[in-house]
């Protein structure tokens, strides 16, 4: 059900697992991690040390139809106890996989705004400095405390609260194919930021923490005033868009954080953050 290549050093290190289409239509994960099992396979990369595990198509029914989903969102069911579909199924799977890893990479995009980004909530040392490592300008931070009193569980979520860690990558629209570059060169970074493969020269890029506030779910006839895009500018008082028949307005100063035009009553609709 799950296509999974390793690859292992006689060398002791860490052992890395890296993930591709949680959501079947962001599949720049996927294309990102077929070049680096290319590069092992055919010598161009050498493993220096520790395990890698790779899964390209985790969601491989929702994948082959391009679609984010086919019952339910893989990356909010894990930790659950119910197997009443087949994204639940993958979920249990997909777990062990987490539970045997020291550090999970998990590669996403987005549906609107192309700048990628980073999700950090991990309060360990090894994450930040990897992060600050990464060619992404924006780290955003509070995915956590968002849904820390929900049952809903994401794969770094459900790796920490197993003593793992890990980062989930934005890799930026998954209507760009920019993103599929971005999330080539997040792979090749995080295998350098762990001396798993020779590093290549590189600047150090400007990168600015983001706080996420809070999380606004779809009502009733929901719509945007405007066409948001992620990491837009909003300002206290803005019109945001219609919900339940009532007009939502911008609580803050701050950002407009993956804005979602379309879903269904009760989904994520858009989040809100902040500069740290």
């Amino acid at each position: 059900m799950i296509e999974v290549t390793c690859f292992e050093s006689v060398h002791s290190g860490p052992n890395i697992l890296i993930l591709g289409s949680i959501h079947g239509d962001e599949k720049c994960g996927s294309v990102a991690i077929d070049e680096a099992i290319q590069n092992f396979q055919s010598g161009k990369w050498a493993l220096k040390k520790g395990k890698i595990t790779f899964i390209p198509r985790a969601n491989r029914a929702a994948y082959d139809r391009d679609v984010r989903q086919v019952e339910y969102n893989l990356n909010r069911i894990f930790d659950s106890h119910q197997n009443i579909s087949k994204e639940h199924q993958i979920a249990k799977l997909l777990e062990k996989y987490i539970e045997n890893a020291d550090y999970v990479i998990d590669l996403h995009s987005v549906y609107s705004g192309d700048t990628p980004f980073v999700f950090l909530d991990s309060d360990g040392e090894v994450m930040k400095n990897l992060c600050a490592s990464l060619s992404l300008p924006y780290i955003m931070m509070g995915w956590n405390e968002i849904y820390g009193g929900s049952q809903e569980k994401d794969t770094i979520s459900f790796a920490i609260s197993r003593g793992k860690d890990g980062i989930t990558i934005e890799c930026g629209s998954h209507k760009n194919s920019e993103s599929n570059e971005v999330s080539k060169r997040s792979v090749r970074e995080v295998l350098e930021f762990f001396e798993m493969i020779d590093a290549e020269k590189r600047e150090k890029i400007l990168q600015k923490f983001v706080q996420v506030e809070k999380l606004f779910r779809r009502g009733k006839n929901a719509e945007f005033t405007k066409n948001f895009k992620n990491f837009d500018t909003i300002t206290h008082g803005e019109s945001i868009g219609f919900s339940d028949d009532k007009e939502i307005f911008a609580e803050n100063d701050g950002y407009i954080i993956l804005p979602k035009a379309y879903g269904s009553v009760g989904d994520e609709w858009y989040y809100t953050g902040r500069d740290l």
